[in-house]
């Protein structure tokens, strides 16, 4: 086996630790759900809260990139709109 040959078997092939972090990656992202949900509600009651927002690409759509929090906590989004009907719905 030559090195061009190594370097391609090597590159298209998927070990057995790679396919079970492609597995368990949907699972652990929805029991990270919770936190996120428990980090949104402290925002909200928050008495002082800041926010900035940046507008970034998304499989070359735009989207809204934006930051709540204050000096305990801080929370990253997304979102398709930067509006009001943007940050209503839940990410």
């Amino acid at each position: 086996m030559d090195i061009k040959e190594a370097f391609y078997k090597q590159k298209n092939e998927l070990h057995a630790c790679q396919r079970e972090v492609r597995k368990l990656q949907k699972r652990f992202s929805r029991k990270l759900s919770f936190f996120v949900e428990e980090l949104r509600s402290a925002c909200i009651s928050s008495d002082l809260i800041y926010w900035d927002d940046t507008v970034v690409f998304i499989h070359t759509a735009r989207a809204c990139f934006r930051f709540y929090g204050n000096d305990r906590i801080a929370l990253y989004s997304t979102h398709i709109k930067k509006d009001l009907a943007g940050i209503l719905v839940v990410n």
